[in-house]
């Protein structure tokens, strides 16, 4: 679900002033295909947290210091 609400989001983007802050609850496997979304939009992206982990995914120009 958030693979596909994120590909409608971000295609509808006009600018580079967002972040999308994904929850602990989504599995590896969800992780992992949202950080293919973001490679494949060219968008910076990371996860944090050890045992809860979530994912940031934000545009290039942004957060310049986390990537």
């Amino acid at each position: 679900m958030a693979f596909y609400t994120t590909i409608m989001f971000v295609a509808e983007l006009n600018d580079d002033m967002w972040a999308l802050m994904f929850p602990d609850t989504i599995d590896t496997t969800g992780r992992r295909l949202l950080h293919e979304v973001a490679n494949y939009f060219d968008f910076a992206h990371h996860s944090q947290g050890k045992k809860k982990r979530k994912m940031l995914m934000y545009p290039r120009s942004q957060f310049i210091s986390k990537q």
